[in-house]
């Protein structure tokens, strides 16, 4: 498994197609919802709040990782309305309106890791609240693309749970890491077993384009149905 930790700064560093195509689409989608209060779930350095928070009165961020929480106080200290917080149990159920998941749902490690995640997610989503997550394109793990490599075999599409290696670079600086491949049916699955209802699917192309996608944005909502 990654250490987050150990590599956040080397991480955060490294100026990917995550940070140039992926963060601006997703503001986009935040924008969109008109929020009064935004998570951001594994907010890594913190970036993608201060890009929203000229918009948004209150703004949290959240990660499981010491080494990253650190650096997004740093980044995020002169901005009076976010908080960066050690636990989710600081936010009080229904009390955010959209919540952001960047990155994050191929580092999680077990079904049982992303069911624990959404369900948290949808803890803390208002009854009306809009969750959008962007990851890794699952069917195109085995191509390179301009910011962003890995080892997957794509005979593993359908087992779900296989660990691969990746790298990410952007000409001057790379570093590696340790992802967990699910395909579309299992995050559905989870989705749905969460209480979510999927409202859109973005794939969203390389730069320069290439093969395939590298990013897929999803945005979704409670689904009182499922509950």
């Amino acid at each position: 498994m990654t250490n987050w930790d150990k590599i956040a700064a080397s991480y955060n560093a490294v100026l990917d197609s995550r940070k140039t195509y992926v963060f601006s689409h997703v503001r986009r989608l935040v924008v969109e919802s008109q929020p009064r209060t935004l998570l951001d779930f594994g907010c890594g350095d913190g970036l993608f709040s201060v890009s929203c928070a000229a918009l948004i009165p209150s703004i949290f961020n959240y990660d499981i990782s010491p080494g990253m929480l650190s650096i997004a106080r740093s980044n995020c200290a002169p901005l009076k309305n976010i908080q960066v917080i050690d636990t989710l149990e600081s936010l009080a159920s229904g009390s955010c309106d959209v919540v952001t998941l960047n990155a994050v749902w191929m580092c999680l490690s077990t079904n049982d890791d992303c069911l624990n995640v959404l369900g948290s997610v949808m803890r803390v989503l208002a009854p009306k609240g809009r969750f959008i997550a962007s990851f890794t394109h699952p069917c195109f793990r085995d191509q390179q693309f301009s910011t962003y490599k890995t080892d997957f075999d794509q005979r593993n599409y359908l087992s779900n749970g296989t660990r691969f290696k990746v790298q990410i670079f952007d000409g001057s600086r790379h570093v590696e890491l340790e992802d967990t491949h699910w395909n579309f049916s299992a995050m559905s699955h989870q989705l749905e077993a969460a209480g979510f209802a999927i409202r859109r699917l973005t794939e969203l192309a390389d730069a320069p384009p290439g093969a395939g996608s590298p990013w897929t944005v999803l945005s979704a909502i409670k689904d009182d149905r499922l509950l």
